[in-house]
């Protein structure tokens, strides 16, 4: 029996991850579609005039056999892959994306929703129900329902095209981060690194038959702690060099291949680049705010950065660094901040145990929101690694559930995420439980040690979690507004916020805590890490708008792509000016954000949503940062609501008022 093609006989419906073998999903998909077409023809064959029940909720609810699979699916592909999901995803997504396009290419369901467009202001609709009719007719339109068919039969072709290059793109990506292995047999050319990343290596040599060595996989993870920690500056180069050289050969054709029929697309559907197709729905609106946004930001934080590569060359000639490459700033950076503001990353990393910062940030949102986790140890796992949770109210009411799946290995893709294997939603009155997942790539811990955290990961573990928190404690009736259904460009913000959290004092006393002595951080440095903040800001911020700039050129071009990506990075650094050793945060042959994720024309939202986050925060700072009102107020207004309201709308009943930038200028910049 296939377990995917029946109702899930498991605690809280979640799916039985045990029973469910990789072989199964390419049957449980076609179901899926096959289910979905015949409920779509019955839409169609209604006589009756179109109403929001026949038309909209049937529309809805026609897709919840396929998105089941796809959830689990594309997750398990993402988390713990295998030669056949690889093969099956192949496969399908070619096959799922000239499904999609059949139902969303279809005239007659498409004039069943352009009628109820027109007459929506006398349809007495609430307003969820008139954001799920808004959201559906747009997906119709920016799909060309409304083409004639010969334009309507290439933009098929473009979008199962597209679906084999952006799964090729993140396949890749995970086989040359795997295969780009670098040995290391003589312990002392480690010095500086810490002491669990040294173990994980080693660790990872014996796992692979390799005694006495130390091997090293360019994940982001450990590319960063060998950039900033290590001594030996030839070990710092080669992981510099294995990190962005992913995909230089595999990937390469595939940015050309993608860029130009993502243009193509955009222009049948009557936009001048696909920036724009992209950010019509999006709270930016169209690429020259976008642009705008970004050109206001970008003297601040190169000036500012030139200010740091002053310092560092300063101390970079004492170490007889003559020319200060890419790989030679996090490094150099470090030793800068111990000096100036006498923090050794290492020293205080050894507070940030795994276990304590996950009792910390369990306890911040006890804090904000009253919410308790209960660790269930009957519920089905997908790998060993992953750990659930039961998401309470005060009230012991079940909010969610919570996966979180925290070490990098081989099957899982590189980054961090948060996803659903079910979104909320209300069925006959009832609230569906959302089952929400955290992903991350954190280093495994030796045998019988503790897992400890670079203060970047106990950042990107409070970040991730703000989306799982948007997950939860979503309150819509339509899973398909339910939590981070939302604009890009806004569904960064309860995650960004919930970061401001980590390194307050009063909640660092809460989960900061040596795991060998079990002292909390000491007051004085809790001091030197807060003045140590707004350290490198330049540099942090130049990198990322470099790649905000790279993906906005990309889907900003009006004729197809004519260079290689060296040759269109090496031309976005000479409009920038930019003659500084720093690289866009990635580069465009592993930008898998644009080329394999969701945020094609959309990597500035993380600024956008810092801009909203920031000028939040202020709100709690002013009240108190734990205050039950504004807590309530971020919880009732932003989210629980989903997409169920305009992105907007929901910040103005928060805030009062539209975002403005001038906090995170002073968050970035000020002393």
């Amino acid at each position: 029996m296939n377990p995917l093609l029946h109702p899930f006989d498991t605690l809280h419906a979640i799916p039985p991850f045990e029973l469910i073998e990789d072989n199964h999903f390419e049957e449980a998909l076609k179901h899926g579609m096959k289910l979905q077409a015949e409920k779509i023809d019955k839409i169609i064959a209604n006589q009756a005039p179109p109403t929001f029940q026949n038309t909209v909720i049937a529309f809805e609810e026609s897709g919840k056999e396929i998105r089941s699979t796809l959830n689990i699916f594309s997750n398990l592909n993402l988390a713990h892959t295998s030669p056949i999901l690889l093969a099956t995803a192949k496969k399908m997504n070619p096959i799922l994306s000239r499904h999609g396009d059949a139902i969303r290419m279809n005239v007659q369901l498409f004039s069943r929703f352009e009628t109820l467009w027109r007459e929506k202001d006398t349809l007495n609709l609430h307003e969820e129900e008139h954001m799920l009719l808004k959201k559906f007719h747009n997906l119709f339109v920016r799909n060309g329902a409304a083409l004639p068919d010969k334009e309507k039969d290439r933009l098929k072709d473009i979008n199962s095209q597209l679906a084999e290059a952006t799964l090729e793109f993140g396949q890749n990506l995970l086989q040359e981060t795997n295969s780009k292995q670098i040995v290391i047999k003589d312990s002392q050319e480690l010095k500086g690194l810490p002491n669990n990343i040294i173990k994980a290596a080693q660790e990872h040599a014996k796992s692979k038959g390799i005694p006495d060595a130390y091997i090293f996989t360019p994940n982001q993870n450990t590319y960063l702690s060998i950039l900033t920690y290590a001594e030996n500056r030839s070990l710092r180069e080669k992981i510099w060099t294995a990190y962005t050289r992913r995909g230089q050969h595999s990937n390469e054709k595939l940015i050309k291949i993608i860029t130009d029929l993502r243009l193509e697309k955009a222009q049948i559907l009557d936009f001048p680049h696909y920036a724009d197709y992209v950010l019509e729905e999006a709270m930016a609106k169209q690429a020259a705010n976008v642009k705008e946004l970004l050109d206001s930001l970008w003297p601040a934080a190169y000036s500012q950065a030139e200010v740091e590569f002053e310092d560092l060359k300063e101390i970079a000639g004492d170490l007889g660094i003559e020319k200060l490459e890419p790989y030679d700033w996090y490094y150099l950076a470090e030793q800068v901040r111990r000096q100036k503001f006498e923090v050794d990353e290492n020293e205080v990393s050894q507070y940030f145990t795994l276990e304590n910062v996950q009792q910390g940030v369990f306890s911040t949102c006890k804090r904000l929101f009253g919410l308790d986790f209960k660790k269930l140890d009957s519920a089905p796992l997908y790998h060993q690694d992953v750990v659930s949770y039961e998401v309470l109210e005060e009230t012991g009411e079940t909010v969610g559930i919570l996966y979180m799946d925290f070490f990098a290995r081989d099957s899982k893709q590189g980054g961090a995420w948060m996803t659903k294997y079910r979104s909320q939603q209300y069925e006959h009155g009832k609230r569906t439980l959302p089952i929400i997942s955290l992903v991350c790539n954190f280093t495994p811990p030796a045998d019988g040690e503790a897992c400890i955290l670079t203060l970047d990961e106990v950042n990107t573990f409070f970040h991730e979690f703000g989306h799982a928190l948007h997950g939860l404690l979503s309150d819509v009736k339509f899973e398909s507004l339910a939590g981070t259904a939302v604009p890009r460009d806004f569904v960064e913000l309860p995650s960004q916020l919930l970061e401001n959290w980590a390194m307050e004092p009063q909640v660092l006393k809460d989960y900061a805590i040596h795991p060998m002595n079990k002292k909390v951080i000491p007051e004085e440095l809790l001091k030197k890490l807060k003045a140590s903040q707004k350290f490198n800001q330049g540099f942090a911020l130049t990198e990322y708008l470099l790649a905000a700039y790279l993906d906005l050129e990309y889907h900003s071009l009006t004729t197809p792509l004519t260079v290689n990506a060296s040759q269109f990075e090496a031309e976005l650094n000479e409009k920038l000016k930019n003659s500084l050793p720093i690289l866009p945060r990635y580069k465009s042959i592993y930008f898998s954000h644009i080329f394999s994720g969701g945020y094609a024309a959309s990597y500035y939202s993380y600024i956008y949503a810092e801009i909203l986050d920031a000028d939040a925060y202020e709100s709690f700072q002013n009240v108190g940062i734990f205050n039950p009102e504004l807590s309530s107020k971020l919880r009732t207004e932003i989210l629980e609501k989903g997409g169920s309201r305009e992105a907007e709308a929901m910040y103005r009943a928060f805030k009062g008022r539209i975002p403005r930038k001038d906090a995170l200028l002073r968050r970035k910049f000020t002393t």
